[in-house]
């Protein structure tokens, strides 16, 4: 290695003839091979005066060393990595540099470097927090699309929604709005199908032919007669159907596979019904208050034969008499928005409109 000591070669350490008339000045080491001609500063600030007298002579040399023993120590060995970066294949200035500010400010480097890594663990830290979130987003989408996706499997979550959106009117028949009676009948529906399926395991995929066959027993078990099981399942092949349109299933035998059941004469036997006697004992039995109330609303739907959501309104308007002299009433249907006309035969029914 060539390098550029000072005047008396004590040295290869220097300050920069432009720093001579400073009070104080860095320290540099000049490096001059063949293929290499760099100045290396060293970091290390020496007054200007004083370093000129300690290179005048060795003698003087010798006695800075021995007052500065800690700073020549620095120089020798800023002046040893000098030469093993030198004997190295490829010289990395940067690395030199780096290394010679190891041993000039290391109080300085040693700072920096907690100051590097303390900023790199915090943008890890940083980077981990968004890593977190975007998995906590991501698992919260994956439960929110399970949770969807579940809720369109079962049959269950689709009924309750269903019967709340015609219940508030987000849900319409064309432009319409479901009668209160067809809410009343979903509601009903509602306990029917939760005593079936009780657990809300049961989903679209499930409606095979062994489900309805399934449905029907259960009805049946329970007591309900022919025509009211036909009721549950028109209501069940209603629901299927609406959830198909919807998008909700992909089920396209459901509904097919749900059949009334016929009617026999035997069924029809065990209809519950009273006699015109039965019914007149009930109209002439001593109630009052609630209980006769509730007697009136009940002879009301017999003698008129419709729903309880249109007599429920009738009153003395309700009532007309025709040319022939015929008592009846007109009325328009709620569920249907049809106009009946009922004629009246028994006067009972006038009574408790107009007197009771």
């Amino acid at each position: 290695m060539a390098t550029t000591p000072s005047a008396r070669k004590l040295t290869p350490f220097h300050v920069r003839t432009k720093d001579l008339k400073k009070d104080t000045a860095t320290l540099f080491i000049r490096i001059h091979t063949r293929k290499i001609d760099v100045l290396v500063s060293t970091m290390l600030q020496v007054e200007v005066s004083e370093w000129l007298r300690a290179t005048a002579s060795p003698a003087a040399w010798l006695r800075h060393q021995k007052k500065n023993y800690q700073f020549h120590a620095k120089l020798t060995q800023i002046e040893g990595i000098v030469k093993a970066h030198l004997d190295k294949t490829n010289f990395d200035r940067e690395a030199l540099d780096m290394d010679v500010r190891y041993i000039s400010e290391p109080e300085k480097v040693e700072a920096e470097r907690r100051a590097k890594e303390e900023a790199a663990e915090a943008k890890r830290k940083e980077q981990a927090k968004k890593e977190a979130a975007k998995e906590k987003a991501r698992k919260r989408a994956e439960e929110k699309k399970r949770i969807e996706e579940e809720k369109n499997r079962l049959i269950w979550p689709f009924l309750i929604q269903f019967v709340d959106d015609i219940k508030s009117g987000a849900r319409k028949i064309g432009s319409d709005d479901y009668a209160p009676g067809t809410v009343k009948a979903w509601k009903s529906f509602i306990g029917v199908y939760e005593g079936f399926d009780p657990m809300h395991q049961f989903g679209w995929a499930d409606i095979n032919r062994a489900f309805v066959t399934r449905y029907i027993n259960y009805l049946q078990k329970h007591g309900y007669m022919a025509k009211v099981v036909n009721k549950h399942l028109t209501n069940l092949k209603a629901l299927i159907n609406v959830a198909f349109t919807d998008g909700v299933h992909d089920n396209q035998r459901a509904a097919s596979l749900i059949v009334k059941k016929k009617i026999e004469d035997r069924d029809k036997a065990v209809e519950i019904y009273l006699t015109e006697e039965e019914l007149q004992a009930l109209y002439e039995m001593p109630l009052t208050g609630k209980k006769e109330h509730i007697r009136d609303v009940f002879l009301i739907g017999c003698y008129t034969c419709q729903r309880v959501s249109d007599y429920n309104n009738l009153n003395a308007d309700n009532f007309e008499t025709t040319r022939k002299g015929t008592r009846i009433i007109r009325l328009v249907q709620q569920k249907t928005k049809t106009e009946v006309t009922i004629p009246i035969l028994n006067e009972n029914l006038i009574t408790i409109i107009t007197v009771r």
